[in-house]
């Protein structure tokens, strides 16, 4: 398939009669439904879906309203995850060098900066992995030093500082 536009500015349009309709593309593998992509039949809404036959249920959701995103549910939040077995977010830093880090980040805006606090899991050059946690105190970034650490190697807890010995 090819689409080659040069005026309206649409190359490609889906469109549905109504809600109670499907505006949608459809995979299948031979005669076997795998995924739905588009917006489908699910009531009075123009919510973005992705339908996965094999869990007979949405995926993913993106709400037309408010733009929250749901994975395996309809969003009450900005992101919004549901499963049923220990749902967990992976963050992944590849390269596992010494001092690689993979981080969360939590950010509180005001009128004149973004404060933020920073849990990361950090390698050490012993190849453990310690948690540390950074606030941001009243400066617009977290702090370069940990306030609190989780020792990997020891299982020692510190605040302020480098975990002691008990």
């Amino acid at each position: 398939l090819h689409i080659n536009e040069t005026s309206t500015g649409t190359p490609l349009q889906i469109t549905r009669a109504s809600n109670s309709g499907n505006g949608m593309i459809k995979f299948e593998t031979g005669s076997t439904d795998d995924w739905i992509l588009g917006l489908r039949n699910t009531g009075s809404n123009s919510d973005f879906r992705l339908y996965s036959y094999g869990t007979s249920s949405d995926v993913l959701t993106i709400l037309r309203s408010n733009g929250r995103v749901g994975i395996n549910c309809t969003p009450s939040e900005r992101l919004h995850i549901v499963d049923d077995s220990d749902p967990t977010i992976r963050i992944t830093n590849t390269d596992g060098g010494t001092n690689d880090t993979a981080a969360f980040e939590l950010g509180v805006s005001s009128n004149t900066a973004i404060a933020s606090t920073r849990i990361e899991a950090r390698r050490q050059s012993d190849g453990s992995v310690d948690l540390n946690f950074r606030g941001a105190g009243t400066t617009s970034v977290a702090q370069t030093s940990a306030q609190m650490t989780l020792d990997g190697a020891t299982g020692n807890f510190g605040i302020g500082g480098t975990p002691s010995g008990s």
